[in-house]
């Protein structure tokens, strides 16, 4: 099996493995598995499509990046190249990553699909004079937490407690974010949640976590991006993610993740992110369409080191890959070696996470 990691200059940041030195481990992973695995990146639309055109059907591409920069100005999805071109590829499917990249059309979209989400407005750019007339109209009361629609990693979202700090934050991100409008969101005063979605055949597998920090709760706090605490140094002991034990959770997990998949067509991993309400709903507000998996650092491989405690972390990080790559070999009948198609997550034993079939009576039941 062949595949070649596409990366885009200027545009490591919301990929699936955010520096160079996190890819080379990640390929170097999947040699040991028996993958020919390369890596290039391209730094304009003619060198992404000259690439393409040279690329053999049977090589399985891994976009690492949305965008990649026109000569001319602006920015070409890579995703709509390589379908095009009918190659095989890991990851989510090109209109699906538009919907997930902006978190408002994600909401739109899991309106018919019955899966909680905040109360929410959005402000597009030149509407700023139009904040409180939509507050009001959505019955959106102070303290409100306020993001980027188009951006991932917790990157710009911040908790706003009055008119001014609302407005001061709308012009942050208009100019930090351009390629963004502002979502503005109920404030939901509970830590975090996150559950990460995988599916083999019709085998259904959900790692569901909170996201402890010692240093802040979540009641009155926010996921700041520069609070994170995780990074190209290692793993922040103040991080924890501990496994999801509480029934009811669990319960709305199995509900919502087959639910979210089936109505925005995610083809490919993905890790959501859900905060609960007053009334214990745990309401979703992020579907990742090329969630980190970066050894060491990323929520997907602290989830998995958390749950699966007994496994050393290198081999964990394989499985995760291993499990990743299968998806996309299913999906497109590629023949993968046969240690990796031996070692998936799939392989492991059930608990602490969720595992079941997934047919079309399970979703929304």
């Amino acid at each position: 099996m062949k595949i070649l990691f596409i990366n885009s200059k200027n545009h490591w940041l919301n990929g699936w493995i955010a520096d160079e030195k996190s890819q080379e481990l990640a390929m170097q992973g999947l040699r040991e598995e028996g993958v020919d695995i390369t890596a290039v990146e391209v730094s304009s639309y003619p060198e992404l499509t000259k690439l393409l055109d040279e690329t053999p059907a049977t090589t399985l591409l891994w976009p690492n990046a949305y965008y990649v920069d026109r000569p001319e100005g602006g920015v070409a999805w890579i995703q709509d190249e390589i379908e095009l071109r009918n190659l095989p590829y890991i990851g989510q499917d090109s209109a699906t990553l538009r919907t997930l990249l902006h978190k408002g059309v994600t909401y739109q979209a899991l309106e018919p699909s019955g899966v909680p989400t905040p109360t929410y407005v959005v402000i597009g750019r030149g509407e700023e004079h139009t904040l409180e007339s939509k507050l009001m109209a959505a019955n959106l009361h102070y303290p409100l937490a306020m993001k980027p629609t188009s951006e991932s990693s917790s990157k710009g979202v911040k908790r706003i407690t009055n008119t001014q700090e609302a407005q001061d934050q709308i012009q942050h991100i208009f100019e930090h974010y351009p390629h963004s409008e502002v979502i503005i969101e109920q404030w939901l005063p509970s830590d975090d949640l996150t559950c990460s979605y995988f599916e083999l055949g019709n085998e259904v597998l959900l790692i569901p976590t909170y996201f402890n920090s010692t240093l802040m709760s979540g009641t009155h706090r926010v996921r700041e991006w520069r609070l994170r605490g995780d990074g190209p140094g290692g793993i922040n002991p103040n991080l924890a993610f501990p496994a999801v034990t509480d029934p009811d959770h669990l319960q709305q997990f199995k509900f919502a993740l087959p639910a979210m998949v089936e109505h925005l067509n995610i083809t490919s991993t993905t890790r959501v992110d859900c905060r609960q309400d007053e009334a214990g709903t745990l309401r979703f507000f992020d579907v990742n369409g090329m969630p980190g998996i970066s050894f060491q650092i990323s929520v997907v491989t602290r989830q998995t080191y958390a749950c699966y405690p007994h496994l050393e972390q290198w081999e964990a990080y394989k499985l995760i890959l291993n499990t990743v790559v299968m998806m996309a070999a299913e999906r497109f009948q590629l023949q993968a070696p046969a240690p990796l198609q031996a070692r998936t997550l799939f392989s492991l034993p059930s608990e602490p996470v969720v595992r079941f079939s997934r047919t079309p009576a399970t979703v929304g039941a």
